[in-house]
This record gives C-alpha cells, sequence and structure tokens, in this order.
C-alpha cells in the first residue's frame, strides 16, 4: 500500500494518513543521536583512559636521549685536545690555561643545579601542610607540621599484632594516652582527612559535568542530520526538495539550539544540587561522624589509641583515601590474627560505601532520563515540522519554534522552583544528619571497641558472634540513611514533576494541596523518627549492657553483643514501621502527579481569543 500512496500529490493526503507518519519521520534522528551519544560515551571513557596510557610510555624514551646527547659532548672535548702531543714545547703554556677554562664552564652549572634539586627533594616535607596551596610554607603552617609531628610522635607507623586473650585491662589504661592528647590527635587528622575526601568529590562532580555536557553538545549535532529529510521524504513529497530543505535548515538549528539550552538547565541544576548535596553526601557524612565519634567519646576509647587509633589516624592522614571507618576495622584484624571477621566486616562495609558512591551517579541518571522525557515531545514536533509543512497540515514553521522556546521557558520556570525546594530540603537534612550519623557511626565503633578488648581478654572468644554483631551495627547505620535520603530523593522528584506540570501544562499548584499538605509531613516524619529511635535506643543498649558486665568480673559477651544489636535493628524496624515511617514513605513513592498536556504548533500559531468586554460602572 506504500507504493501507492508515494504516487499521490501532497495535497491529497488527509491528516489521518499524515499523522501515522510522524513517528517514522521522527524515528531515524534520534535514533543517530543516540548511536553518536554511545560513540561519544565510548570514546571519552576507556579509550581516552587507552590512548593516555599509550602516550605516557611514549615520553619515557625521552629520559634516556638526554643522556645520549651528553655522551658524544664528552668524547668531544678530548679530542679537541688531541693536538697536545705534536706541539709538547707549547702545551706547557697553552694547555694549562685551556684545561681549567674547559672545567670552569661545566663548575658554575653543577653547583647550579644542586641547589635546584635540593628543593624538589625538600618539597613533599615542606608543602605537606601548605593549607593554602601556595607552594610557600607560612609560619602557622610550620607550627601545623610541629604539631603534627608531636601529635604523633608515640604513634607507631603500623598497628602491632597482639596474641588473644593476653591482654590486661589494667595495664592498658595505665599505658593510655590522656583524653586531651587524643583528642587533639583526632582534630588534626579530621582536618586534612576531611578536605582530601570533599576535593576528591568536588573533583568527580566536575568530571562527571564535563562528560555530561559533551554528551548533550554531541546529541545536539544530530539535528544537524535533519538536513537530509529532503533526500529521505523525496519520493513521499515530489517536487517540493527546495521547500522541504528550507524548513529542514530551520528544523536543524532549532533542533541544536533547543537541547543545548535544555542541556544548560539540566546541568546547570544537577551543578547546583551537587554544591548543596556535600552537606548530603553520605561519604562524606559518615566520615565526619567517625571523628565526631572520636572526639565526643575520647575517654572511653584512649585505651586503645596507641594499640589501635593512633596508627589508623597516622594512615588515613598520611594519604589513605578510604572510609575511616574501613580502615579502623581493617586494622583491627591486624591487631588480633585471629580477628578475620573484622576483615570480613569492613568489605561489606567497602561496599555499602561504594553504594553511597554511586549515589550522585544514580541521581545524575534520573536528571537524565527527566531531561529526555521532557524534551522528547518538543524534539518530535521539531523533527516532524519538515513533513509537515510539505503535506499543509502546518501553516507556519515559526509556530514550532515558539513552541520549543515556550517549553524552554517553562523548564526554566520549573528548574528555578525546584532549586527552591532542594535548599530548604537541603538544609532540613543537613541538620538530621549532623545529628543523626555521629550516634550511628558511634555506635558501630563502640561494639568495635568492645569486641577489640573481648578478643584481647577472653582466650575462648568467638569470632563469628563478633561478625554477626559488627554487621548488624553496619545494617543499623545503612536503614537510617536510606530512611533520609530515599525521603529526600521522592519529595523532590514529585516536587519537580508538579512544577513542570504548573509551567507547561498550566496546572495550579493547589491541585496539589494533598502532596504539599501530607507530601512535607512525610519527609518531615521519615527524616525525625530516626533521630527519636536513636536517642531512645542507646538507652536502652546502655541499659542492657549494664546489666551484662555488672561489676566487671563476669561479663556476658556473647549477650551483650547480640542482644545489643538486636535492640538497635529490631528496635528500629519495629519503632519505624509503627509510627508510619514506612506508610510516608510508600506516599512519596506512589504519589501520582499526571504529566502535563503537550502543546502542539497548532496552539502556538492560533490567535489568543479574545475575552469578554468588561461591564462599565
Amino acid at each position: 500500500m506504500q507504493h501507492r500512496l508515494s504516487r499521490l500529490s501532497p495535497r491529497s493526503f488527509p491528516d489521518s494518513l499524515v499523522r501515522p507518519l510522524r513517528p517514522r519521520a521522527a524515528r531515524w534522528p534520534l535514533a543517530l543521536g543516540a548511536i553518536v551519544a554511545a560513540v561519544a560515551l565510548w570514546w571519552t571513557g576507556p579509550t581516552r583512559a587507552f590512548a593516555q596510557s599509550d602516550d605516557e610510555p611514549a615520553a619515557e624514551p625521552e629520559a634516556p636521549d638526554q643522556p645520549a646527547a651528553a655522551e658524544p659532548d664528552g668524547p668531544d672535548q678530548p679530542a679537541a685536545a688531541e693536538p697536545e702531543p705534536d706541539a709538547p714545547d707549547q702545551p706547557a703554556a697553552a694547555a694549562e690555561p685551556d684545561a681549567p677554562d674547559q672545567p670552569a664552564a661545566p663548575e658554575p652549572d653543577a653547583p647550579d643545579d644542586a641547589p635546584a634539586a635540593a628543593p624538589a627533594a625538600d618539597e613533599p616535607a615542606a608543602l605537606e601542610y601548605d593549607a593554602d596551596g601556595d607552594g610557600v610554607y607560612d609560619p602557622e603552617e610550620a607550627a601545623l607540621g610541629a604539631a603534627y609531628a608531636e601529635a604523633y610522635a608515640g604513634i607507631p607507623e603500623e598497628v602491632t599484632p597482639v596474641e588473644p586473650g593476653q591482654a590486661d585491662l589494667a595495664e592498658l589504661m595505665e599505658t593510655a594516652m590522656s583524653t586531651e592528647e587524643f583528642r587533639a590527635l583526632v582534630a588534626l587528622a579530621k582536618r586534612k582527612v576531611l578536605t582530601r575526601l570533599s576535593d576528591k568529590m568536588a573533583t568527580k562532580q566536575a568530571e562527571r559535568m564535563d562528560k555530561i555536557s559533551w554528551l548533550i553538545f554531541l546529541f545536539s549535532l544530530a539535528g544537524v542530520l535533519l538536513l537530509a529529510t529532503p533526500l529521505v521524504l523525496r519520493r513521499r513529497y515530489p517536487g517540493q526538495g527546495a521547500r522541504m530543505f528550507k524548513f529542514s535548515a530551520l528544523a536543524a538549528v532549532t533542533f541544536v539550539v533547543t537541547v543545548n539550552l535544555f542541556g544548560m538547565v539540566v546541568v546547570g541544576m544537577r551543578g547546583v544540587q551537587g554544591a548543596l548535596g556535600e552537606q548530603t553526601n553520605p561519604q562524606l557524612r559518615v566520615a565526619e561522624g567517625f571523628f565526631e565519634a572520636l572526639h565526643r567519646n575520647a575517654d572511653q576509647y584512649r585505651p586503645l589509641a596507641k594499640q589501635l587509633f593512633g596508627p589508623t589516624l597516622r594512615s588515613l592522614d598520611e594519604g589513605g583515601d578510604q572510609q575511616p571507618a574501613a580502615a579502623l576495622l581493617e586494622n583491627g584484624s591486624k591487631l588480633i590474627a585471629k580477628a578475620q571477621s573484622f576483615a570480613r566486616v569492613a568489605k561489606v562495609f567497602k561496599k555499602v560505601d561504594f553504594a553511597f558512591a554511586l549515589l550522585p551517579i544514580v541521581l545524575l541518571g534520573v536528571t537524565l532520563v527527566v531531561f529526555i522525557l521532557a524534551i522528547k515531545p518538543t524534539l518530535i514536533e521539531i523533527i516532524t515540522m519538515p513533513a509537515r509543512m510539505a503535506a499543509g497540515t502546518q501553516t507556519s514553521a515559526m509556530a514550532t519554534v515558539k513552541l520549543a522556546l515556550r517549553r524552554l521557558g517553562g523548564e526554566v520556570g520549573a528548574t528555578a522552583c525546584t532549586l527552591g525546594v532542594l535548599f530548604a530540603l537541603t538544609l532540613w537534612s543537613a541538620t538530621i544528619l549532623g545529628r543523626l550519623l555521629p550516634l550511628a557511626v558511634d555506635s558501630l565503633i563502640q561494639f568495635f571497641s568492645a569486641a577489640v578488648l573481648y578478643l584481647q581478654l577472653d582466650a575462648a572468644a568467638s569470632s563469628g558472634v563478633v561478625f554477626a554483631c559488627l554487621f548488624g551495627v553496619v545494617l543499623f547505620l545503612v536503614l537510617n540513611l536510606a530512611a533520609i535520603v530515599l525521603s529526600s530523593a521522592f519529595y523532590l522528584g514529585k516536587a519537580q514533576k508538579i512544577f513542570q506540570a504548573r509551567w507547561n501544562g498550566g496546572v495550579p499548584l493547589a491541585s496539589h494541596a494533598r502532596f504539599w499538605t501530607w507530601g512535607t509531613a512525610s519527609v518531615i516524619a521519615a527524616q525525625l523518627i530516626p533521630i527519636g529511635f536513636m536517642y531512645a535506643g542507646w538507652k536502652a543498649v546502655d541499659w542492657f549492657a549494664g546489666k551484662m558486665i555488672g561489676d566487671g568480673t563476669d561479663i556476658h559477651w556473647k549477650t551483650l553483643f547480640l542482644g545489643g544489636v538486636a535492640i538497635l535493628v529490631l528496635g528500629f524496624a519495629v519503632v519505624f514501621w509503627a509510627a508510619r515511617g514506612v506508610k510516608a514513605l510508600v506516599f512519596l513513592a506512589r504519589y501520582k502527579v499526571a504529566p502535563p498536556v503537550a502543546a502542539s504548533p497548532a496552539s502556538a500559531e492560533a490567535p489568543p481569543v479574545p475575552s469578554a468586554p468588561r461591564a462599565a460602572w
């Protein structure tokens, strides 16, 4: 049937036959654009790393080239001195001044090169505490370096293994570091570690934004393919090649400009979200909670300061790139040979930290999906515009341009409103995390330090009990973070859809009064319940621990570990469900926001409806 329709004139096409052609006309540029984006992603990823790895070895032969060039210079000088035996009488006076002149040239160069290389050797030590990064060792930075040297004076570089069941608690208390010294050590390590982690996350965020910007730009270049529309549709619309080429050129320019403008809005929103997200980033806040927990309970942890906490802080201070809690767990396995449960829990914690690291990538993917869904109707209208103009179903090509600009303006308005909600939500969530995470990480450190003492004091200690306890505490930490992160993400996503419906479809915000009322209450409740349980739950754990420890002569270690972690994990699950926290998350996740009705070019080119005349006074 298609070959028969191709012989008809364009005017003989009714609208019922033109409309089915739109998806076919819109499919091939989008498909080619997706191919271009995939090729760009492939090139910017492993290919770039492979190209860099090829370039680096290529630069290595340059080092031997310099000595090779210098070696001929050495033999050239003795070659010039060969005529000395030909004139033995005159060389005494003539050759002697020449001999010192030749070494005299290299001699000043040697001392000049030596001092130039000396600072390079001292650079790492001098710039290690260069806080402002200006390359100058200021007096304040010198004092900071002296404070670091004094704090780590009695701290070994590596953890010294001990035999299980051979430690004495009274001896550990006598040789323990003072509370003030331990807090000073924690404060110095916190300053460097958090700064390094923050800079690393900012660098990754900038790299992601650069890659996404390039992908959006390369996808916009797919609009150039619209110039081939007259060739694709030449049989369908014979005799209209020049007319279709004019409209195809307009559609190509509109496509490129629209995609790039939409991309600027999306990248700008994600950049602001990333900057504000530093206050709520789980990785950074967990690390911050680690140091705050050590500082607050320094008197409780100081017996293990020189054995365990000090070497861990030293390794983190010297450039460790992992979570402080994971490093502490790994050093626990080095301290006690049989404590392989610490290493297994450290692997679990690293996997949790890896999941936290994927969170910005997931949010970025969600942002791109929202971007594609928002721009898809506009791009389809732009792509099918030449075919509609040739078929006579659209009278003005500028109507499509106006529609794209109107849609872009709506996205800018929706993004501005979403950023306002994001700012308020970030302040609230940062406050909650600032109070919650130090307590949650403190629970992990307290159970861990108790497990270290248990393995050192009791020769028949069970490694399986320790693993079950610490795994449960890590699960408790994950549940608390999940309640905060999921409630914030659900609320922000629904708010963005509501604002898009308002700015692009004219849907009033009052029509979603149920979300603004119950949704806001849900996100507040879902984030307050973990804090309330944290304070109440730890009081219950302290009471239970006091019963199990007693006067210290007969400690029920297994009951203490298993019962304490059961109070935290099972108690949190029961309280969160009973306080309607689960229902709050379900409401935020399932709330429906109808997508805005996409405007058509016909509505854009239609004249405004005159309003009724006002009644005279």
